[in-house]
């Protein structure tokens, strides 16, 4: 439902207004380099407008301080809407799991941060153009507990120059600008618009432009394609307006040096375009997210429901099973076999225990997938008995995974060599797996190793035992240790069975000399850190040799990686570390039982804490650049390599005063780039019909669409 911005917003002041500051500009956009006027209300978010929680009243003050920008740039407020949509029934419960999942916590005294309303909105902008046909340009401004600027503030910034560039264009498209509201709880705000499109609306709809999370990575990514819905053909692919829009970004490369990435599957990022790229519409999707690489999904019948599954294995087992069953049960062979022992072992208790708490947590609520899981565990097991199942032949390894027996297994058949066909073709499909187990064997000792057992072993006869159901979970702050463990106790025991397969092996003569592939990788640090000491305090000797010979590649991986971090970043992780050992030495000196656990992660704290100082006098150190050079480290392999996915996503740094002190011009480089970028595609649509009035955006995507 639309709601006219006056009659929602009556008797709510602006923000700005009522302070006397304006966040614009004191001059006009097109007297401004491009970025700047983007950057002038960047920095007034992050001095005013932290934590914009969905469903808050701090989100609804900002969808209406965005509407009084939006006029202040100098639109008519009869082209502003907002669009209110409802809290669904199941965020009741899960609210603030999901805002706190990131590690920040809501501030109680700040109770308008808080997700207590029922209502959370998309502030839309339309600049009505000579056709009816229709591109959005959209941006989230919600955020998690922090100051939300990569996150997404850089979006909203971006829209706002660009609605001010394009406000006395004469346009030949409608563009639409939409801040969606309540994207980081599951894009609810491009969800419920897209839902509530008319059938004219979406047939209008040329293009979607996303703006998320661009501050976050040295490389400016952007990804262009719709999605054939024609599940015969699925795939990502192009027409006139994709491919033009990526000669655009080459050009503009080639003219700017602006450095723009095209991903090939780059509209698949988790964001809002998601949306629309999975309704067929064309998309371009423009983020920044270090270390990241969206792949493309899954077609639509790519996979099978637990239900559909239950299904063919009712027909199959029961020998009625048809022409087109049986094809269905062959493409899917691995996941139909996974069903077939799920009948076998006869496990359903805590499937059903899981779901009955489910239902007791959402009471009254009523939810789709429940209702398939319940019968197709109904259906699974009234065949546990079935006369069949004594002839069925599965293949002799589990599906798509092992078992930690199947597991070590093939390690022996690996280290003692095989001729079995079958088994040298397993090894190769499961060959990282093997190999991390080999490794994990080499790097242990049996001391470790049943040191590692007994801790298992407490944490098994704590999830075990009997408990009221009314006994509460005792947890800490940072999740080190959960002494609940009733829902973990399968994997606590796969734990315990795997190490001890591994005792046996400690000793077996096929590990001296094996070389792994996943070696470099898996490098233990203190070496890396020994060799770079020795080396820049001129104390190599034939040991340090020896190492550097055998393990180079995994060194100079090591210190490429820490090198090129910002020292401030590694001083903010050695603070983290600090705080965390500190955390435990209270968990432990109030513990009663995980006693064990609790000393292990400590010891391991105080060790990355030893190794961290390390790296930082290696950092620091005044022949660093001997180092780099006498190693050959090449740092461009391993600048701006991120944090995690992203430099500051979903953390407590994501604030402007971190990234410029951190990144210093990453900001304006970004904002340059992509507002340079986004009024190029535009003003290029802008100045001619490419989609005909008379056929429908879909029409004319499928109709030109070309396989990438």
């Amino acid at each position: 439902m639309k709601v006219s911005i006056r009659s929602f917003a009556i008797c709510v002041l602006s923000i700005f207004l009522l302070s006397g500051f304006s966040p614009l500009p004191s001059v006009s956009v097109t007297e401004l380099e491009h970025g700047e006027f983007a950057h002038h209300i960047l920095e007034y978010i992050d001095e005013n407008w932290p934590k914009r929680i969905a469903f808050s009243e701090r989100e609804l003050q900002n969808a209406l301080w965005i509407r009084d920008v939006l006029i202040e740039i100098g639109f008519d407020s009869e082209y502003i809407y907002i669009q209110q949509f409802p809290k669904p029934e199941f965020m009741g419960a899960s609210m603030e799991w999901i805002l706190t999942s990131w590690g920040m916590n809501p501030d109680e005294s700040h109770p308008d941060t808080l997700p207590t309303r029922d209502y959370s909105q998309n502030v839309i902008l339309t600049i009505p153009g000579r056709s009816e046909k229709t591109i959005i340009v959209g941006a989230h401004y919600d955020s998690v507990y922090n100051h939300g600027i990569s996150d997404n503030a850089s979006g909203m910034v971006v829209l706002f120059e660009s609605a001010a560039r394009m406000l006395h264009t004469d346009n030949y498209y409608t563009i639409q600008y939409v801040f969606w509201g309540a994207e980081e709880v599951g894009l609810l705000g491009a969800s419920y618009f897209v839902e509530n499109m008319t059938e004219e609306e979406s047939d209008n709809l040329i293009l979607y432009i996303n703006i998320d999370v661009i501050f976050d990575g040295s490389e400016l990514n952007y990804g262009v394609g719709f999605l054939n819905l024609d599940i015969e053909d699925w795939g990502l692919h192009h027409n006139d307006i994709t491919l033009r829009i990526k000669e655009i970004a080459e050009t503009l490369n080639y003219e700017q040096g602006l450095g723009l990435v095209r991903q090939e599957y780059g509209v698949f990022v988790s964001s809002d375009n998601l949306i629309f790229v999975h309704r067929g519409f064309n998309v371009l999707a423009l983020h920044a997210v270090a270390n990241f690489e969206p792949g493309m999904p899954f077609a639509p019948g790519a996979w099978l429901s637990s239900l559909e599954h239950a299904k063919l294995a009712y027909a199959y087992l029961n020998d009625i099973a048809d022409e087109e069953q049986l094809e269905l049960i062959e493409e899917h062979r691995l996941d139909f076999e996974w069903t077939l022992r799920r009948i076998i072992t006869n496990e359903f208790d805590l499937d059903l225990e899981r779901i009955e708490m489910f239902i007791e947590e959402f009471e009254g609520e009523e939810f789709e997938w429940i209702e398939d899981e319940l019968k197709t565990i109904e259906i699974l097991m009234g065949l546990t008995d079935h006369p069949a199942l004594e002839y069925i032949e599965l293949q002799p390894f589990g599906g798509d995974w092992l078992t930690v027996e199947e597991l070590a297994y093939l390690a022996v058949a690996m280290l003692e060599g095989t001729d079995d066909y079958d088994i040298l073709n397993q090894i190769e499909l499961y060959l990282i797996e093997i190999e991390f187990f080999l490794h994990a064997i080499n790097m242990a000792t049996l001391e470790i190793i049943q040191e590692e057992i007994a801790i298992l072993q407490e944490m098994y006869e704590i999830a075990t035992r009997e408990r009221e159901p009314e006994e509460e979970t005792q947890e800490t702050q940072n999740g080190i240790i959960v002494i609940n463990w009733h829902d973990n106790s399968d994997w606590i025991q796969h734990s315990i069975t795997r190490l001890e397969l591994m005792i046996p092996l400690l000793d077996h003569p096929g590990l001296e000399g094996l070389e792994l592939s996943i070696a470099p990788n898996l490098l233990p640090l203190e070496i890396a850190i020994e060799v770079a000491i020795a080396i820049l305090n001129d104390e190599v000797d034939d040991d340090i040799l020896e190492l550097l010979e055998k393990y180079e590649e995994g060194i100079v991986m090591h210190l490429g990686s820490f090198i090129s971090q910002p020292i401030e970043w590694l001083e903010e992780h050695l603070d983290w570390l600090e705080q965390n050992k500190a955390e435990l030495e209270a968990e432990l000196a109030n513990a009663t039982e995980g006693i064990r656990l609790i000393e292990r992660n400590l010891a391991s704290a105080k060790e990355q804490i030893e190794s961290l100082n390390a790296i930082l006098e290696i950092v620091e150190h005044p022949n660093v650049e001997y180092l780099v050079e006498k190693l050959e480290i090449e740092l461009n392999e391993f600048e701006w390599s991120g944090v995690g996915m992203g430099y500051v996503l979903h953390t407590p740094n994501d604030n402007l005063t971190f990234l410029d002190e951190t990144w210093p011009g990453l900001v304006e480089n970004a904002l340059r780039a992509y507002n340079i970028f986004l009024e190029k595609v535009l003003m290029w649509l802008s100045d001619s019909e490419i989609v005909s009035d008379s056929e429908t955006a879909l029409e004319y995507s499928i109709r030109l669409g070309v396989k990438y």
